[in-house]
């Protein structure tokens, strides 16, 4: 997971995802994805928190969902 702006960010190994919601249509684009993260920063005790959700169609990425951790 690395989450970054301007740079900048918490290019670390640990870090969280949930996906709770996933739906595609039958040609494998994203209509609708809701996902939350975690990701601590350099042993800190607090962490980057974040939702994201994605209303498509959206083509799918260029690598199989199975990958990501």
């Amino acid at each position: 997971m690395d989450i970054s702006i301007n740079n900048t960010g918490c290019n670390g190994t640990t870090g969280r995802f949930v996906v709770s919601e996933a739906d595609f249509s039958a040609t494998g684009e994203i209509r609708r994805l809701v996902l939350t993260f975690e990701q601590p920063c350099a042993g800190q005790a607090s962490a980057l928190r974040g939702e994201l959700r994605l209303t498509g169609p959206f083509p799918m990425p260029p690598f199989p969902l199975s990958c990501l951790r």
